[in-house]
């Protein structure tokens, strides 16, 4: 049973969601910019539901991955905060770094399925063989 259970303690929030909860309220002046921000980002499985949108200037946009990234250290919360400081070259790197793994991911896949294809030939290949053989023994008797 979780700890918060036992004590009747609500559970504490992290750095993130403490960020996005107090801007659930917060009025901006007008004129100001504001952007679309996805509580749950949608590379982490969130959606487009109003109920995790929210808006936020484009300084606290930055933050909000920014303490995402701290909260979860996931490289694309890292990547969006870089970006929108405009940070490019090290937003750059830490892309072609990411998209580098995935090609290597995606290398080591293909690998795997072409092995396996080949083991499924070979399989095919020697099942086949025996029952050559096996019909060959019983036409000679």
């Amino acid at each position: 049973m979780p700890f918060f259970k036992v004590c009747n303690k609500k559970p504490e929030l992290d750095i993130s969601q403490q960020f996005i909860e107090s801007f659930k309220t917060k009025k901006y002046m007008t004129g100001t910019r504001l952007e679309k921000h996805h509580i749950l980002p949608l590379h982490a499985g969130g959606n487009n539901n109003s109920d995790n949108l929210i808006l936020l200037s484009i300084e606290d946009h930055a933050l909000a991955h920014f303490y995402r990234f701290l909260a979860y250290l996931d490289k694309n919360d890292k990547l969006a905060y870089l970006f929108r400081k405009n940070d490019n070259s090290e937003a750059f790197l830490l892309r072609s770094q990411q998209g580098l793994q995935s090609r290597e991911k995606k290398g080591l896949l293909k690998r795997f399925k072409e092995s396996k294809a080949q083991t499924k030939k070979a399989s095919l290949f020697l099942l086949r063989l025996y029952w050559e053989k096996k019909e060959a023994k019983l036409r000679v008797v």
